[in-house]
């Protein structure tokens, strides 16, 4: 198979040298109103009630869906299904989709604060505006918020999908704070790659994906380097983190979610060649260090999806023990995509990373090239599966030429003006609100709590 033509024979000159944050904090006012506040941005806004979402009602292939009110659903039942499983109903359109959560979101207050923070970095001619969703995992009421498509979030007023749009990319925030500076790159961006195939589950597409890794390897004039666990047991991966230095890992395999737990699994290579499920905490262990990773790429199925009932706990999702495990940011599906999707999003992300590029910027790209492949609307979805966890003030993972002291902490600082670059998007303001970064795919919810406005 071709591999996608994504990558420009020529790194573009970005106009966008910074972006600007606002930030969004979505919380619980009561047992059952949601609210949401500007904590951060060009225009802050008090705490202001949402009104009910209304969420798609799943309908027969082809009939016209409806949407009802939240209130009347009941999310997530001791069965373990799911009424916000429409979410990800592929009858529904992208857009509509986001409509609808734009139109939730920026009801009130919020929307005027966007348009204020618009209106600011426009004036300025080269900055951005990052729009940080700030969801706070740890509270039971938010959980099911976890669960929802948040890049597709669409302003039917512009007809723009934020996520596509590299003046205003979206992030996800888990409020988790970390210290680690972006990493100085004297040399070629180390990233790992295991391959999980194990005999006993069905076979992966692995090979193709490590074809065009490879060839993305030959092409870069030695800014990336692999280093390949063809076989990845745990034991391997953990030696390879001990004994090399490892700038991003790149997990290709199988994943899986366990609704009567909550708890979701990578699956590794085990004792004969068999399945070994790994605990999303076993694995969170065995990435603890002084200095982890700074990205993790999950191209396995539920890596980011999380229980939202209250009696489980979030933290065990993938993606989300990853950021405990002080990992700055991680990359996961909220669905399968497929395989030119795949390959397009390694093409884009990994060299624009490796010039220094902020990974918010890079992902942007990459959902652009990825809608180049299969459209924006039907179906075609594939653009919006990552989604962006940001365990760090900013994007900006790695220093190109810089030495290990120069820039600013990924976490809460300042940011060294000293060290901007005229040419780098990934150099942006750091301030003092704690945050966290993950990317992950295959969020779904299995919880009960109403998004209702407060009705009985």
């Amino acid at each position: 198979m071709p591999l996608p033509d994504s990558r420009p024979a020529d790194p573009p000159r970005h106009r966008i040298t910074g972006l600007e944050d606002m930030t969004l904090r979505l919380r619980a006012m009561d047992a059952r109103r949601l609210g949401v506040e500007i904590v951060e941005g060009p225009q802050t806004a008090k705490l202001e009630a949402l009104p009910p979402l209304a969420v798609p009602q799943v309908t027969p292939h082809g009939a016209s869906p409806t949407l009802r009110p939240a209130r009347a659903l009941a999310i997530g039942d001791e069965s373990g299904d799911s009424s916000l499983d429409p979410w990800l109903d592929p009858s529904w359109s992208p857009r509509a989709l986001g409509e609808v959560l734009f139109s939730w979101l920026f009801a009130g207050a919020a929307r005027d604060a966007l348009s204020a923070a618009r209106s600011a970095v426009h004036a300025a001619g080269d900055r951005g505006l990052r729009l940080r969703l700030l969801i706070d995992a740890r509270e039971r009421a938010l959980r099911p918020l976890l669960a929802l498509p948040w890049e597709l979030l669409f302003d039917a007023r512009q007809r723009n999908y934020l996520a596509l749009d590299t003046v205003h990319p979206v992030v996800r925030s888990l409020g988790l704070p970390t210290a680690l500076r972006p990493r100085a790159l004297d040399g070629p961006l180390r990233v790992a790659v295991a391959i999980a195939e194990p005999t006993d589950l069905s076979p992966l597409n692995a090979k193709g994906e490590l074809t065009a890794l490879r060839a993305l390897e030959a092409e870069s004039s030695g800014s990336i380097q692999l280093e390949v666990l063809p076989t990845a047991t745990l034991e391997a991966l953990r030696n390879l983190l001990q004994r090399r230095r490892v700038d991003s890992l790149h997990f290709i395999g199988h994943g899986h979610h366990d609704p009567s737990t909550g708890a979701s699994r990578l699956v590794f290579v085990g004792a004969g060649g068999r399945a070994h499920s790994i605990p999303a905490t076993l694995l969170s262990q065995h990435l603890r260090s002084p200095d982890p990773p700074r990205l993790v790429v999950l191209n396995a199925c539920h890596g980011a999806r999380a229980s939202q009932r209250a009696e489980h706990d979030p933290f065990d999702s993938v993606a989300a023990a990853l950021a405990l495990a002080d990992v700055p940011a991680v990359v996961a599906m909220q669905w399968e995509i497929s395989n030119e999707a795949a390959i397009t999003l390694s093409r884009m992300l990994y060299p624009a990373l490796a010039d220094g590029v902020a990974l918010e910027s890079a992902l942007t790209e990459a959902r652009l090239a990825i809608a180049r492949l299969h459209g924006l609307d039907g179906s075609a979805r594939d653009w919006a599966a990552p989604a962006l966890y940001l365990h760090a003030a900013n994007g900006r993972l790695f220093d190109r030429g810089a030495s290990a002291a120069d820039g600013a902490d990924i976490g809460e600082g300042h940011e060294d003006e000293s060290a901007r670059s005229e040419t780098s998007i990934g150099d942006f303001r750091v301030d003092n609100v704690q945050r966290g970064v993950v990317v992950g795919h295959g969020s779904s919810v299995d919880g009960s709590f109403d998004f209702g406005g407060g009705g009985s």
